[in-house]
């Protein structure tokens, strides 16, 4: 049976590298820690192979850390992206177990961005989480998700 679900997305968004790291007076600087919001839509074809597609918001800051001093500026990025999400036990079991892939999207944009250049990057993203059902229309989903990239940008 057809199957179209809209879901929000409440969470936190986690940078794991330094968009740059040089010894001396040039310094690191990493994005922040922060909440994110969005929301995805999926249309499930079968029980257990769905397609997906999402846009997240995560208002951020970036930390950039010299020889001398230690500034933060604003920042954002929009996380989007499009992937397979397959069911891996029962799509009847009271907790779905998944795993997604496919391509994403990563922008960034805010204040400590002025001046670079190359700020939105394709990407791979891939999932793994639990989809706990609440009642007859209600599920939490809990989920870590990745996109894999490097970055391309230009510093002034």
């Amino acid at each position: 049976h057809l199957q179209l679900m809209l879901k929000l997305i409440v969470g936190a968004y986690v940078h794991t590298g330094n968009y740059y790291a040089q010894p001396g007076a040039i310094g690191t600087a990493r994005q922040g820690t922060s909440f994110a919001f969005g929301g995805r839509l999926m249309y499930r074809a079968s029980g257990r192979l769905g397609i997906e597609v999402g846009v997240t918001y995560a208002p951020s800051k970036v930390e950039i850390v010299t020889a001398t001093e230690t500034v933060s500026r604003s920042a954002h990025l929009w996380l989007g992206q499009l992937r397979l999400v397959y069911v891996l036990n029962s799509e009847w079991a009271p907790i779905n177990i998944y795993a997604a892939g496919g391509a994403g999207l990563v922008s960034r944009g805010g204040e400590a961005y002025e001046g670079v250049t190359g700020l939105t990057d394709l990407t791979g993203n891939v999932a793994f989480g639990a989809l706990f059902r609440i009642g007859s229309s209600y599920r939490i989903r809990l989920e870590i998700e990745d996109y894999l990239y490097q970055t391309q940008m230009t510093f002034p």
